[in-house]
């Protein structure tokens, strides 16, 4: 099973400025998050102290993915980055000398 990080933004030009409708948003955006986190949808999620930006932790497929992200267009945009495991590295590495594919 592939593990993805996704950096994700929110989109300033969409954040009401009236706090109670900014509560009501922040608030739907939170609880989507919540029920993808208790499903296993999500592994891990962040939001970086100050500013509109974080991360999650996506395991599965790029379907799985697009799964996850796709209600929160278009009020959150998202970079996409597939990574390994230290194990999954170490692999690489002893490969090298074998011409193992």
């Amino acid at each position: 099973m592939a593990k993805y990080l996704l950096l994700w933004e929110l989109d300033s030009t969409r954040i009401p400025e009236d706090p109670s409708v900014r509560k009501e948003h922040w608030r739907g955006l939170q609880d989507a998050v919540v029920k993808q986190l208790e499903a296993g949808q999500m592994k891990d999620w962040g939001l970086c102290v100050g500013e509109m930006t974080g991360f999650c932790i996506i395991e599965g497929t790029e379907v799985d993915v697009g799964r996850v992200t796709r209600g929160y267009v278009p009020y959150v945009s998202f970079d996409v980055k597939q990574v390994i495991t230290i194990q999954q590295a170490i692999q690489n590495v002893e490969d090298m000398d074998t011409g193992a594919d």
